[in-house]
């Protein structure tokens, strides 16, 4: 087995020789992609979440909340709190998305890991991921799609840990509730995420 090639055994991808500055490569353009359009104005949908989230945290938050039916709260409160940090700049809001992108990067790579995938592999599918002009385009936009996208990388990487160990590993298995919890809190499609993983454990 070359170790820059198939990885270890334990399934972490061996970034030996060019697979690093690769990996460093991609990184880059990953997030320059993201963060060209930072200066960009808002459209309806984002100016809807600015505007509950200048609410109060008394029963009128609440209350806008629940009449966006098919959203759940979360996002909602975790942009809350971005504008509480930094203010409402269109470059400071645009940035609370784009964060979330570049932190998924790091259950991706997990998720890579528990797919035993190589070094090679992982970098193939990053370009792919970093390239992808939806993704990019929507990791500004300031709505809940970033975090569905966050809590669903980290709960398929979870979910594969958890069906491969042997003994039981609580801590993954209270992780993965956790990813879950934030998926159905932050989109009522995080619940299609959860029925794959349970029909692929059925199966």
């Amino acid at each position: 087995m070359m170790r820059g090639d198939k990885g270890t055994e334990s399934g972490e991808p061996a970034f030996n020789g060019f697979a690093r500055p690769v990996f460093v490569v991609l990184l880059l353009v990953f997030i320059a992609l993201r963060i060209r359009d930072l200066h960009g104005t808002l459209d309806r949908d984002e100016v809807f979440s600015v505007r509950i989230a200048r609410l109060g945290w008394g029963i009128q938050f609440l209350e806008e909340i629940a009449n966006d039916l098919v959203h759940p709260p979360l996002f909602y409160v975790v942009l809350k709190g971005w504008m509480a940090i930094g203010g409402e700049s269109p470059e400071w809001l645009h940035l609370l998305p784009v964060s979330i992108a570049v932190l998924t990067i790091l259950p991706f790579v997990a998720l890579c890991r528990e797919i035993r995938f190589s070094a090679n592999d992982l970098n193939l599918a990053f370009l792919l991921i970093a390239t992808n002009w939806f993704l990019a385009e929507y990791a500004v936009d300031i709505r809940m799609y970033m975090l569905l996208l966050f809590f669903a990388t980290t709960s398929f990487g979870l979910f594969l840990k958890v069906l491969r160990k042997e003994a039981k590993d609580y801590r993954a298995l209270c992780l993965l509730c956790l990813a879950n919890i934030g998926l159905v809190y932050t989109h009522y499609y995080g619940w299609l995420v959860i029925g794959v993983e349970v029909c692929y454990a059925i199966i």
